[in-house]
């Protein structure tokens, strides 16, 4: 009896067994995977972002960056480029001069003082006295003496070896010293027109001597003297020869009878070579809109007048410099700047944006030497005494300026 419930109790579990697996396979093992069905999206509304697609694993992608241009750096030597410009004097820079002994001397207007910085760099100062109000200076050419003129008109001889100042005659005007630095030549402007005279005087007044009377003609003679001291100045006391054409007197020490130079227009503004054979200059006229168009010419001697070529930069002729007989550099305005006209008033010229050309003389070919890292309007250009640097001034703010050349 006992045998027949155990067997009973076996076939039990067994068949529980076997009805467990059966409904597995059936209900889960077998079941199909549930899908969701899609649901169309929405009409899309203009301006709204658009349904999220199924999600994928996001890769991040780093854009690539552009490589930051260099930093762009001028030129440390003119190669005809944009070129670094040194500060030698921050600003108001009066009468910067190249001396025989290759320091540059200026006056600071900023504190009235006279300085001197040497070839090496070195700056000093070349007296304790003050001229507080200094308007012009002319140097002698080894810059050992100075005529100094002052807005009230009056002026003054200073000596800085000997440390001597001498008072001028305030009528005498436009100085400028021989080569030798012994002499000067000014323009004697008395009130009555019969003793205006072109004159030369030692440097502290003694010792003065007509050169050619001027009379009613003094605002047409300009005082510029040649480096070989044959011509002392320049007078639009020509022929007119039609239209702007005239003809340029050069008009030599001992009032020499030299031939007249033919220039083609007005405003004649002339720079000399440095050994007095050749003077380049600037004019205007119709043909060139009254801008300034730059000329060369033998300036004295039997030739005077006998070999005009055209340079053909529009710049003045005083922004132009010799740096020996057959080589000029001149500081170039931007076209823009010039406007028709403009030879008529300087005044009027603002920042000229300048460049710098170098002028072979003998071929007449035009090179840019360099454009200054600064917009500049340049003055008193001049070429060191190694021939190593330009030096000018800003016009805008004063500041005395070097560009290397080599």
């Amino acid at each position: 009896m006992e045998r027949k419930r155990l067997f009973i109790l076996i076939g039990f579990i067994l068949t529980a067994l076997l009805i467990a697996v059966a409904i597995y396979y059936v209900f889960f093992k077998a079941a199909p995977t549930a899908v969701t069905p899609e649901v169309p999206g929405a009409p899309a509304v203009p301006g709204a972002l658009p349904s999220a697609a199924e999600g994928k694993p996001i890769t991040v992608v780093t854009p690539e960056v552009p490589t930051a241009p260099a930093v762009f750096v001028p030129s440390p030597v003119a190669a005809g480029g944009i070129t670094r410009t040194v500060i030698l004097n921050p600003t108001n820079t009066i009468a910067p001069q190249v001396a025989s002994n290759g320091a540059i001397t200026f006056l600071d207007e900023s504190d009235g003082k006279f300085y001197a910085i040497a070839p090496n760099g070195t700056k000093k100062s070349l007296s304790d006295q003050t001229f507080s109000g200094a308007s012009n200076v002319t140097w002698t050419p080894d810059s050992s003496k100075a005529v100094i003129q002052f807005p009230d008109n009056s002026k003054v001889l200073y000596d800085f070896t000997a440390k001597k100042q001498v008072t001028l005659p305030t009528h005498w005007d436009e100085f400028e010293f021989a080569p030798s630095g012994d002499t000067f030549v000014a323009k004697n402007l008395s009130l009555a027109p019969e003793n205006r005279w072109l004159i030369a005087s030692n440097p502290d007044g003694s010792g003065a001597k007509g050169i050619t009377p001027i009379g009613e003609n003094a605002n047409k003679i300009q005082v510029s003297i040649s480096p070989n001291d044959a011509v002392v100045a320049f007078g639009a006391i020509g022929e007119k020869l039609g239209g702007d054409r005239s003809q340029i007197i050069p008009i030599g020490r001992n009032n020499e009878n030299f031939r007249g130079l033919t220039v083609e227009g007005l405003g004649f503004t002339p720079v000399w070579s440095p050994n007095g054979a050749d003077v380049l200059y600037s004019v205007i006229s119709a043909i060139t809109d009254y801008k300034p168009i730059t000329w060369i010419d033998v300036g004295s001697g039997p030739n005077t007048g006998a070999n005009r070529r055209l340079v053909g930069l529009a710049t003045w002729g005083d922004k132009c410099t010799f740096a020996s007989a057959d080589t000029v550099y001149c500081a170039v305005p931007d076209p823009d700047s010039l406007q028709p006209g403009i030879g008529f008033d300087r005044t009027q010229v603002g920042n000229t944006n300048d460049t710098i050309y170098k002028v072979d003389v003998k071929t007449g070919t035009k090179t840019i030497v360099a454009k200054p890292d600064v917009n500049v309007s340049v003055e008193k250009l001049q070429v060191s005494k190694d021939g190593s640097n330009l030096l000018f001034v800003a016009k805008e703010s004063g500041a005395l300026l070097s560009i290397a050349l080599k």
